[in-house]
Protein backbone atom coordinates (compact mmCIF):
# COMPACT_ATOMS: atom_id res chain seq x y z
CA UNK A 1 0.00 0.00 0.00
CA UNK A 2 1.27 3.38 -1.12
CA UNK A 3 1.77 5.92 1.82
CA UNK A 4 2.67 9.48 2.51
CA UNK A 5 5.90 7.79 3.78
CA UNK A 6 6.36 6.01 0.77
CA UNK A 7 6.47 9.64 -1.18
CA UNK A 8 9.00 10.91 0.63
CA UNK A 9 13.22 10.83 -0.43
CA UNK A 10 15.26 7.72 1.30
CA UNK A 11 17.45 10.68 3.69
CA UNK A 12 13.70 12.15 4.68
CA UNK A 13 11.93 8.53 5.23
CA UNK A 14 15.49 8.29 7.70
CA UNK A 15 14.52 11.59 9.37
CA UNK A 16 10.73 10.49 9.80
CA UNK A 17 11.81 7.39 11.35
CA UNK A 18 14.36 8.53 13.58
CA UNK A 19 11.68 11.74 14.48
CA UNK A 20 8.86 9.02 15.43
CA UNK A 21 11.03 7.36 17.77
CA UNK A 22 12.35 10.72 19.68
CA UNK A 23 9.07 12.57 19.58
CA UNK A 24 7.42 8.73 20.81
CA UNK A 25 10.18 8.51 23.55
CA UNK A 26 10.83 12.08 24.87
CA UNK A 27 8.00 14.25 23.69
CA UNK A 28 7.62 16.47 20.67
CA UNK A 29 9.09 20.02 22.68
CA UNK A 30 12.08 17.87 24.16
CA UNK A 31 13.48 16.76 20.86
CA UNK A 32 15.43 19.83 18.59
CA UNK A 33 16.79 19.23 15.43
CA UNK A 34 20.03 18.70 16.69
CA UNK A 35 18.94 15.61 18.33
CA UNK A 36 17.35 14.59 15.01
CA UNK A 37 20.59 15.03 13.51
CA UNK A 38 22.48 13.49 16.23
CA UNK A 39 20.96 10.52 15.79
CA UNK A 40 21.30 10.18 11.80
CA UNK A 41 24.83 11.15 12.57
CA UNK A 42 24.68 14.21 10.26
CA UNK A 43 24.91 17.94 10.88
CA UNK A 44 22.12 20.21 12.09
CA UNK A 45 22.85 22.22 9.16
CA UNK A 46 22.77 19.57 6.31
CA UNK A 47 19.34 17.83 7.89
CA UNK A 48 17.43 21.16 7.02
CA UNK A 49 18.24 20.64 3.25
CA UNK A 50 15.59 17.98 3.35
CA UNK A 51 13.47 19.58 5.85
CA UNK A 52 11.89 23.03 6.33
CA UNK A 53 11.28 22.40 10.28
CA UNK A 54 10.42 20.66 12.74
CA UNK A 55 6.84 21.15 12.61
CA UNK A 56 6.94 19.71 9.04
CA UNK A 57 7.94 16.42 10.20
CA UNK A 58 5.38 16.12 12.92
CA UNK A 59 3.14 17.42 9.71
CA UNK A 60 4.60 14.45 7.83
CA UNK A 61 3.86 11.81 10.67
CA UNK A 62 0.17 13.16 11.03
CA UNK A 63 -0.18 12.75 7.07
CA UNK A 64 1.26 9.37 7.39
CA UNK A 65 -1.40 8.51 10.37
CA UNK A 66 -3.98 9.74 8.69
CA UNK A 67 -3.60 8.13 5.39
CA UNK A 68 -3.73 4.98 7.06
CA UNK A 69 -6.83 5.35 8.60
CA UNK A 70 -8.32 6.03 5.18
CA UNK A 71 -6.69 3.35 3.63
CA UNK A 72 -8.30 0.56 6.34
CA UNK A 73 -11.58 2.34 5.32
CA UNK A 74 -11.54 2.12 1.90
CA UNK A 75 -10.61 -1.53 2.48
CA UNK A 76 -13.31 -1.78 4.17
CA UNK A 77 -15.73 -0.89 1.61
CA UNK A 78 -13.94 -2.52 -0.97
CA UNK A 79 -15.65 -5.82 -0.61
CA UNK A 80 -19.05 -6.76 0.41
CA UNK A 81 -20.07 -8.13 4.01
CA UNK A 82 -22.63 -9.02 6.00
CA UNK A 83 -23.46 -7.12 9.15
CA UNK A 84 -21.53 -9.62 11.70
CA UNK A 85 -18.94 -9.52 9.71
CA UNK A 86 -18.58 -5.57 9.55
CA UNK A 87 -18.34 -5.46 12.45
CA UNK A 88 -15.79 -7.81 13.52
CA UNK A 89 -13.76 -6.53 10.18
CA UNK A 90 -13.66 -3.20 11.59
CA UNK A 91 -12.86 -3.81 15.44
CA UNK A 92 -9.91 -6.42 13.56
CA UNK A 93 -8.65 -4.03 11.17
CA UNK A 94 -8.74 -1.00 13.96
CA UNK A 95 -6.66 -2.80 16.60
CA UNK A 96 -4.34 -4.45 14.25
CA UNK A 97 -3.53 -1.17 12.68
CA UNK A 98 -3.60 1.16 16.10
CA UNK A 99 -0.80 -2.31 17.44
CA UNK A 100 1.38 -1.96 14.42
CA UNK A 101 1.76 2.11 14.51
CA UNK A 102 1.54 2.68 18.35
CA UNK A 103 4.28 5.08 18.14
CA UNK A 104 2.69 7.37 15.10
CA UNK A 105 -0.68 6.86 16.83
CA UNK A 106 0.51 8.22 20.45
CA UNK A 107 1.92 11.38 18.73
CA UNK A 108 -0.50 12.05 16.65
CA UNK A 109 -3.18 11.73 19.36
CA UNK A 110 -0.28 13.59 22.30
CA UNK A 111 0.35 16.39 19.30
CA UNK A 112 -3.08 16.40 17.89
CA UNK A 113 -3.03 20.43 18.21
CA UNK A 114 -0.07 21.55 16.33
CA UNK A 115 -0.71 20.04 13.65
CA UNK A 116 -2.55 21.75 10.16
CA UNK A 117 -5.87 22.25 9.79
CA UNK A 118 -5.84 20.29 6.31
CA UNK A 119 -4.43 17.24 8.08
CA UNK A 120 -7.44 17.45 11.07
CA UNK A 121 -10.10 18.13 8.24
CA UNK A 122 -9.34 14.94 6.77
CA UNK A 123 -8.94 13.08 10.21
CA UNK A 124 -12.73 14.48 10.76
CA UNK A 125 -13.82 12.81 7.45
CA UNK A 126 -12.33 9.94 8.48
CA UNK A 127 -13.75 9.37 11.59
CA UNK A 128 -17.04 10.65 10.68
CA UNK A 129 -17.25 8.03 7.77
CA UNK A 130 -16.07 5.26 10.02
CA UNK A 131 -18.41 5.83 12.55
CA UNK A 132 -21.48 5.84 9.69
CA UNK A 133 -20.31 2.28 8.46
CA UNK A 134 -19.78 1.28 12.20
CA UNK A 135 -23.62 2.53 12.68
CA UNK A 136 -24.66 0.94 9.80
CA UNK A 137 -23.69 -2.12 10.95
CA UNK A 138 -24.96 -1.96 14.51
CA UNK A 139 -28.29 -1.03 13.54
CA UNK A 140 -28.79 -4.54 12.14
CA UNK A 141 -28.73 -5.75 15.42
CA UNK A 142 -30.86 -2.93 16.88
CA UNK A 143 -33.92 -3.62 14.95
CA UNK A 144 -32.75 -7.48 14.58
CA UNK A 145 -31.36 -8.33 18.01
CA UNK A 146 -33.64 -5.59 19.50
CA UNK A 147 -30.42 -3.71 20.83
CA UNK A 148 -32.14 -0.55 22.76
CA UNK A 149 -29.77 2.05 22.46
CA UNK A 150 -28.90 4.48 19.48
CA UNK A 151 -26.58 2.35 17.06
CA UNK A 152 -24.49 6.17 16.48
CA UNK A 153 -23.71 6.37 20.05
CA UNK A 154 -22.86 2.94 20.32
CA UNK A 155 -20.17 3.28 17.49
CA UNK A 156 -18.40 5.95 18.65
CA UNK A 157 -18.09 4.25 22.31
CA UNK A 158 -16.29 1.36 20.49
CA UNK A 159 -14.91 4.17 18.11
CA UNK A 160 -12.98 5.63 21.04
CA UNK A 161 -12.38 2.56 22.98
CA UNK A 162 -10.89 1.14 20.47
CA UNK A 163 -8.48 3.79 19.86
CA UNK A 164 -7.46 3.98 23.13
CA UNK A 165 -7.28 0.11 23.99
CA UNK A 166 -3.31 0.35 24.04
CA UNK A 167 -3.90 2.58 27.29
CA UNK A 168 -6.29 0.80 29.10
CA UNK A 169 -5.38 -3.03 28.20
CA UNK A 170 -2.39 -5.13 30.17
CA UNK A 171 1.20 -4.40 28.51
CA UNK A 172 1.75 -8.03 27.95
CA UNK A 173 -1.99 -8.25 25.92
CA UNK A 174 -1.46 -8.93 22.15
CA UNK A 175 -3.92 -7.57 19.88
CA UNK A 176 -5.45 -11.24 19.81
CA UNK A 177 -6.11 -10.89 23.10
CA UNK A 178 -7.54 -6.91 22.35
CA UNK A 179 -9.93 -8.36 19.77
CA UNK A 180 -11.46 -11.09 21.83
CA UNK A 181 -12.22 -8.60 24.83
CA UNK A 182 -14.29 -6.66 22.33
CA UNK A 183 -16.34 -9.29 20.56
CA UNK A 184 -16.61 -11.38 23.71
CA UNK A 185 -16.91 -9.63 26.99
CA UNK A 186 -17.55 -6.02 25.72
CA UNK A 187 -19.95 -6.72 22.70
CA UNK A 188 -21.39 -9.63 24.08
CA UNK A 189 -21.61 -9.03 27.80
CA UNK A 190 -22.28 -5.35 27.73
CA UNK A 191 -24.15 -4.14 24.81
CA UNK A 192 -26.30 -8.26 24.60
CA UNK A 193 -25.20 -8.51 20.75
CA UNK A 194 -23.75 -12.53 20.46
CA UNK A 195 -21.31 -12.77 17.74
CA UNK A 196 -21.00 -16.25 15.76
CA UNK A 197 -17.97 -18.37 16.70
Amino acid sequence: METFYHTLSKRQQQIFDVSVKLFYENGYAETSVRDIAEKLNILAASLYSHISSKEQILEWIAQNYVGLLEAELVDFKSKERDFEDQLRFMIHQNIILIEKNLEMAEIFRRYFNSISKETKERYSNFTESYAHYLSDALKYFQIDKKLDTDAGLIAKFLMYNMNYAYKWTPENYKSEQTIDFFENKLISNLLGIKLSS
